[in-house]
């Protein structure tokens, strides 16, 4: 009825045996060493396995347990080198440590949904397993995240090196779920694919499993915890069961060769930087019950094409899509309410963000999203395809960062019901030449228009009280703007390095003066500061914008786009950086009205290389040139 502890110890000449089905045990190192013996079928009969009864059955090839089997010890098959078939029967519930570490040739197992523990390094030393089906992750079944002890897909697998075993480090909760500890375990190289039939996918299940290809997930599966499947770099595919309600931080996060991904229609949550940097993800569908999409959940997911945002979803996290280069297109449901900062920032390729019509609530704007007429289809600038689009009328307010970098952005409407344009909102869009704000904005925030470097004029309407520290800051082609008469404040460096700011019409009841530097600097390059009356402003057919006071015509700047110019007749001075940049320009032809030339006129005009002037060498010799002109002084000079 039972063979005993060493019954059969050392026998290295026994090559087979049979067990009769009076059998119930075997004991202890019952077949230790016994390298000889090429297979054995156990009876059902047999309800226990001692430790090490099979130890070093070197040449053991295949082995049978039968249903009647309840127990497997440890080490029971440790050393079994050459297996490479073992049927487990249904009757087990329990394995113990390393009960088949060693077995080298092993390339495949499964281990029955009865088994409900299965003890540390049982799997040791399994240097050739391709895939494996366990009935859950960890130590033993029925583990929750509010349970102790939730160990990950390495602990079976043991922390002893062994030759064939990648070095991974697994996070996961020890004696506290408020803290987290962490081992080194050693999984076979050579394993890609793992079949779950059971238990919970908890914190750091498969953390740092960076070989797994293939894991299949059993349905009964509630949730994907936090780092779940962190860094598991050559995983391809996933399918997640129906019933998983959500996916938590860090689920995916580094899953770089990871594809495509089905979320069932039961996840109502997809975590902060659940699928950070799966740079492989071509497509992703969301599902309508997904309430919400955390910060920076598809963060740097450069090879994502497009994407559905159900009406379901109430919020998308700060950096949602931040980097998701490949983005063309994204259908935004009706349900969105708040989009956080940079959530769609840089997205180079991204030219288009259809908006449910039916979207009343969508009220702002809190990072990179914008609407167009109020419909259904509105345009997404940081593309740097689209150039111009309208606000819709329900938008409130233009947040920190919205428009920043949009450098092919050209023009922009304002609706009505903004009421602020926050910090940075504009910040170097370096194409945007025209842009009107809306009647109802009070405040414009610090650097809102900094660098927007193509800017020629602008009206603040009498609704805003305030303009914040460099708010047009670097505006170097503004010549012209309106001061509405309820501004109040105008901050620190408002309008520096606005060198083209001649005219200015302050309606307010600021003391803003010609020359001076007091506020912001607004009036620090003008001419002319006035009240009442006409622009002396205007730009010609040809693109000079002139400054005509009746006794000053003043050459402002240039926006055509010719590259050999003669200027106008008349002309009597060409102002500060009047053709800054213009690094195109060939050649010029100036009449011998022009008295002065101011500093930077034809800074960085790198190609100007013929200057025609229409008077003497004498003539020209007079002529007040500022500094940083050289290009103007060394190019060739022909007196006509």
């Amino acid at each position: 009825t039972s063979i005993g502890s060493s019954a059969f110890w050392n026998c290295s000449s026994l090559k087979s045996i049979t067990l009769p089905n009076s059998v119930t045990s075997i004991g202890s190192s019952a077949f230790w060493n016994c390298s000889s013996l090429t297979s054995i079928t156990i009876p059902n009969s047999v309800t226990s396995i001692g430790e090490s009864a099979f130890y070093n059955c070197s040449s053991l090839t295949s082995i049978t347990i039968g249903s009647g089997v309840t127990s497997i010890g440890i080490g029971a098959f440790s050393g079994c080198s050459s297996l490479t078939s073992i049927t487990i029967g249904s009757g087990v519930t329990s394995i113990g440590n390393g009960a088949f570490s060693g077995c080298s040739s092993l390339t495949s197992i499964t281990i029955p949904s009865s088994v409900t523990s299965i003890r540390g390094g049982v799997f040791n030393g399994c240097s050739s397993l391709e895939s494996i089906t366990i009935p859950f992750v960890g130590a033993k079944a029925g583990v929750t995240s509010s349970s102790t002890y939730q160990y990950p897909f390495g602990y079976i697998f043991g922390t002893s090196r062994y030759d064939g075993g990648t070095e991974i480090k697994q996070y996961y909760y020890g004696n506290s779920t408020s803290s987290r500890t962490s081992d080194t375990y050693y999984i076979p190289a050579s394993l890609k694919s793992v079949t779950i039939t059971g238990g919970n996918i908890l914190y750091g299940a498969f953390y740092n499993c960076s070989s797994l290809t293939n894991i299949t997930i059993p349905n009964g599966v509630t949730s994907i915890g936090n780092s779940a499947f962190y860094k598991c770099s050559s995983l391809t595919s996933i399918t997640l069961p129906n019933g998983v309600t959500s996916i938590g931080d860090d689920a995916f996060e580094g899953c770089s060769s990871l594809t495509s991904i089905t979320i069932p229609n039961s996840v109502t949550s997809i975590g902060y930087d659940a699928f950070y940097e799966c740079s492989s993800l071509t497509s992703i569908t969301i599902p309508n019950s997904v309430m919400s999409i955390g910060n920076g959940a598809f963060y740097e997911c450069s090879s994502l094409t497009s994407i559905t945002i159900p009406n379901s979803v109430t919020s998308i996290g700060w950096k949602a899509f931040y980097g998701c280069s490949g983005l063309t297109s994204v259908f935004i449901g009706n349900g969105v309410k708040s989009i956080g900062e940079n959530a769609f920032y840089n997205c180079v390729s991204l030219v288009e963000i259809l908006v449910e019509e039916s979207n009343k609530s969508f009220k702002s704007i809190d990072g990179d999203l914008y609407t167009k007429d109020g419909k259904t289809f509105i345009k997404y600038a940081q593309g740097k395809k689209q150039t111009s689009f309208a606000l819709a009328e329900g938008v409130t307010s233009i947040d920190k960062g919205a428009f920043s970098y949009c450098n092919s952005l050209t023009s922009i409407t304002i609706g009505s019901s903004v009421t602020s344009i926050g910090e940075r909102a504009f910040y170097w869009c370096s194409s945007l030449t025209s842009i009107t704000i809306g009647s109802n904005v009070t405040s414009i925030g610090n650097y809102a228009f900094y660098w927007c470097s193509s800017l020629t004029s602008i009206t603040i309407p009498n609704s805003v009280t305030s303009i914040w520290d460099d708010a047009f800051s670097g505006c170097s082609s503004l010549t012209s703007i309106t001061i509405g008469s309820g501004v109040t404040s105008i901050g620190r460096g408002a309008f520096s390095y606005c060198y083209k700011l001649i005219e200015v019409k302050n309606l307010s009841s600021l003391p803003i003066t010609a020359g001076s530097e007091e506020y912001g600097k607004v009036g620090y390059c003008a001419k002319r500061v006035y009240k009442e009356g006409e622009s002396y402003l205007s730009t010609d057919k040809d693109g000079y914008i002139i400054y005509d006071d009746g006794t000053n015509k003043i050459l402002v700047g240039y926006v055509g786009t010719q590259t050999e110019l003669t200027l106008p007749e008349g002309i009597t001075e060409i102002n500060q950086y009047a053709f800054y940049k213009c690094s195109g320009l060939t050649s010029v032809t100036i009449g011998n009205s022009v008295t002065s030339i101011g500093s930077f006129a034809f800074y960085e005009c790198s190609a100007l290389t013929q200057v025609n002037y229409k008077g003497t060498e004498e003539q020209w010799n007079k002529i007040q040139i500022g500094k940083k002109n050289s290009y103007l002084i060394n190019a060739k000079r022909n007196y006509i």
